[in-house]
Order: C-alpha cells, then structure tokens, then sequence
C-alpha cells in the first residue's frame, strides 16, 4: 500500500493542509464535519491509493488549514475547484463523507467539466431553505446550554451503529471541529442558495444502514435527485461506514470508480 503524506500548498491566498499518496487517476476525498481529513479517511485511504491518487485535504478551519472568510455552498465549490488549479489536475472523482458529500454534489453541479465521477458517503442532501427541507433526523443547531463540543458527542451516539467504537480517543479527534463545522454550516444554510444543484457525473450514494442521525431513507432522496446516481447501503455502519466497514467501503469505491 502506498504512503499517505501530508503537504502544504496555498489555496486563495490561504495556507491549506492536504494528505496526498498513490498513482493513478486523481480521487479527492473530502472529509466529515468531524475532525480533519486523517480522521474521516485513514482506514481506507491506503487501500484506495493502490488504484488512485489520493488527494485528502483538511477543509479550511479544520486540521491544519486556514479558515475562509465565508462559507456559503458556491464559496466552498470555488475552493474545491481552486485547490484543483492549484495541483494542476484535470477532471477528478470525488469522493464526500456528510458535509463534505454534499459539497461534492454542489461542486459536481456547478463544475460538470471538471467532474467524472461522485460517491457521496451519507451525505448530499440539500440543506437549504430553498429546498423547502431539512433531512429528517438531522439536528444542526447545540441545544441550549450544550457547547458545539458537548453537543457533537451527543451526536456521535447517534452517527455510530457500534457504539463499542466510540472510545475517548476517537470522541476526542471527531470533536475537534465541532465548533467549525456548525460555523460553516450555519452561513452556508442560511446564506445564497447554491448557484447548481443538480450533478449530471455518474454517482454513487452510499448509506451506512445504521445511520440514526441522518437516516438511509434521506440517502434514498438523494439518489432520487440525481439523474445518474444510484443507492448502496452498508450495512452495520452508521454515518461514517468508511470508519465502521472500511472494507466495505473500498469495495464499493474501487467497484463504482474502476467501472
């Protein structure tokens, strides 16, 4: 398995934090609301990186990379596609866990030249006013007198089918961002809907089966959504499977991508 290293490079006058490794076609992953890119994909990243080149980046604010001014949905599309400028690289597959799969989505939609394939990873809905819903199961404000901190551990209960995997450690990275991610998702829902909603890429919604936050039947309306998408569930595995069944997750890549 090849070595996934971290490097810097600078993204709209930003310094950014990225994991990168492999050979192959380029394959960007972009990470949960949780932690940073190390934490949502080590357990399947090396594998991946046997048929691809990994490209993970730390989201701004999160990790190591530097917080962005605003975050509406078009803004963090603009810096995905500024980061593939950035590397040079020409039409990418991405692959988005939560967050991160419904910024793949709003990118895919608005940079169809750019894109080739989406796997969004219990992730996609369209969170904004304009869509005239929220997932169902989906809580994005701290209840009050909870900390983002105290409130994201709340969360994880829900997000994990075994429970047995919640050691203090993994609460500890996970958490890490709590603060960030409720930032960035309070200006992207509350700010300019996106510019293109709808990717035309082939893509692949994968549902961890378990996932009591957002629930599998939320993956199914985002399947439906999209023209050339289709649904997979993974079973025994919550809103992060890649962290649950990981290689479950790299046979569903590898088979959707490799096709």
């Amino acid at each position: 398995m090849a070595a996934i290293e971290p490097s810097h490079l600078v993204v709209q006058g930003r310094r950014a934090r990225l994991w990168r490794g492999g050979r192959g076609p380029a394959l960007l992953l972009l990470h949960a609301g949780g932690g940073e890119a190390r934490v949502c994909w080590n357990r399947i990243w090396e594998n991946l990186a046997d048929d691809f080149e990994i490209i993970a980046p730390d989201w701004p604010g999160f990790g190591e990379s530097e917080a962005m001014p605003r975050t509406t949905y078009d803004d963090l599309a603009r810096w995905v596609e500024d980061l593939r400028i950035a590397l040079k690289l020409g039409r990418i597959a991405i692959v988005g866990n939560s967050f991160g799969g419904t910024t793949a989505r709003f990118y895919g939609a608005v940079y169809p030249n750019r894109t080739n394939r989406l796997v969004l990873i219990n992730g996609g809905g369209y969170l904004h006013p304009a869509s005239g819903r929220l997932p169902a199961g989906a809580s994005l404000t701290p209840k009050p007198g909870m900390t983002p901190d105290e409130f994201f551990r709340e969360m994880l209960k829900l997000m994990f089918h075994d429970q047995s995997l919640l050691t203090p450690e993994l609460i500890a990275e996970q958490s890490a961002g709590s603060a960030t991610i409720f930032s960035i998702l309070g200006q992207a829902i509350m700010g300019p809907a996106p510019s293109a909603i709808t990717p035309r890429a082939p893509t692949l919604v994968l549902w961890g089966e378990g996932d009591r936050y957002v629930p599998a039947a939320n993956g199914q309306q985002v399947a439906s959504e999209l023209p050339n998408a289709e649904f997979r569930l993974i079973a025994r595995a919550g809103h992060m499977p890649q962290i649950e069944r990981p290689d479950a997750v790299i046979e569903a890549i590898g088979e959707f991508l490799l096709r």
